[in-house]
């Protein structure tokens, strides 16, 4: 087993059986998810496994409200609490 804390953007080797993305999820930003699971699944190998730990928010609901993670922004204040819809296939 090999552990690493890289940036996702610079690993190029691979494939991996399993991949493991602890506390980034916040730091991507909305626009950019799309690219982040992207990579991240091209660097698995078929049947791999990724385990993708974030901290997120419920979508907004019909009524308008939404639960908000002040969490987020007392713990890590460059990060951005996303919504789960925005990535969801």
């Amino acid at each position: 087993m090999e552990i690493r804390n890289q940036d996702y953007r610079l690993i190029d080797d691979g494939p991996y059986d399993a991949i493991s993305s602890i506390g980034m999820f916040e730091h991507v930003g909305e626009a950019r998810l799309a690219e982040y699971f992207h990579h991240l699944f091209e660097l698995l190998e078929p049947g791999g496994r990724l385990l993708n730990h974030g901290i997120s928010r419920p979508p907004v609901t019909a009524r308008g409200s939404r639960a908000t993670a002040s969490s987020t922004t007392t713990s890590s204040p460059t990060a951005s609490c996303t919504r789960l819809a925005a990535w969801s296939r």
